[in-house]
Formats: C-alpha cells, sequence, structure tokens
C-alpha cells in the first residue's frame, strides 16, 4: 500500500524521516556502501525495503498511540550503516540533522512518549504547548529537586556538551 508505506515515512505523526531526519543520509551513503562492500549494501538495503513491504500492507499503520514509526524500529541498525558513510561525506549537513533528530525524538519522549488521540500535528499541537508549559516526564533534574524547565539543565548541559564536541571534531 503506497499510502502506508509513505505514512511511515513522512507523516507528521509517524513519519521515520520527519521524526529522524539524520536517517535520511542513509540515501547518500548506499552508493558508499556498495562500494566497499556489496554484500552488505545489499543486506542493509534488502531487509528494510522488505520490511517497508511487509508493513506497509498491514491494516495497522499507527501501531498504537507512540510516536514514530514504531514498526520500522527493527530496521534502524541497517540504516544506521549508510547513514553513518552519508555523515561522513557530509559532516556538517549531517551533524545538524542529528541535532534536530535528537531534538525531536528525544524531546518527544521527555514529555511524553504516547500520543493522545485525534493530532494531525503533534509537533504542533501537543510536544510543543507540553514543553512551554514544562510538563516531563520524570528526569534527572527532578531527581535532584529542579523543577519545570529547570529540571532539563543536567540533560541540556550533557547533549550540548557531546553536540560541541561532535561540531569540533567535524570542523
Amino acid at each position: 500500500n503506497l499510502y502506508n508505506a509513505s505514512h511511515l515515512f513522512f507523516s507528521l505523526k509517524r513519519g521515520l524521516f520527519i521524526w529522524t531526519p539524520f536517517l535520511l543520509l542513509a540515501i547518500v551513503g548506499y552508493p558508499k556502501l556498495h562500494s566497499l562492500s556489496p554484500r552488505l549494501f545489499w543486506l542493509c538495503y534488502l531487509v528494510p525495503l522488505a520490511q517497508v513491504l511487509a508493513i506497509s500492507g498491514y491494516y495497522d499503520i499507527p501501531a498504537g498511540q507512540t510516536v514514530g514509526a514504531r514498526y520500522l524500529s527493527s530496521v534502524l541498525p541497517l540504516l544506521a550503516l549508510p547513514a553513518a558513510l552519508g555523515l561522513a561525506q557530509f559532516p556538517k549537513a549531517g551533524a545538524v540533522l542529528a541535532i534536530i533528530s535528537v531534538f525531536l525524538t528525544g524531546g518527544a519522549t521527555l514529555i511524553d512518549a504516547r500520543l493522545p488521540a485525534g493530532l494531525e500535528n503533534p509537533l504542533l499541537d501537543f510536544y510543543w504547548p507540553e514543553f512551554l508549559a514544562g510538563h516531563f516526564t520524570h528526569n534527572l533534574g527532578q531527581s535532584v529537586g529542579l523543577k519545570g524547565h529547570w529540571s532539563l539543565l543536567p540533560l541540556a548541559i550533557m547533549v550540548s556538551t557531546c553536540f560541541g564536541w561532535l561540531w569540533y571534531k567535524l570542523g
């Protein structure tokens, strides 16, 4: 089902490439993978393709109230290798896509991995208002007594330090 396949990749609710745009680098990484190892290329290409073909024919594409393309989670390791090769070709763009991916999926999980029913755009209709209100799942900052947005301070320090180091190494 072509509609279901496009939903798995590009819908605002479940789209793999919407919520994790870093994986778009797999597209540019596949040719490099093929030149390095044709067998590994075919494994990393055909298994995700078979998964998408099989799941797109399934009747329950939303997969419950979770954020992201849950039915494609089993192929993430096979997309990670060509995406890493794409990152090697486009390090700065890849770093930006990685940051966006971490903020989108990490931020959604930080608020609530379960979506309320009936949302057209979970990012704007649910996650952004919840973030602005300071409604987060229990986190390290809350464990040490920080409240609201301040509870994100330990996480923000850790993530920004890691991305700063990554940006320095790629520069």
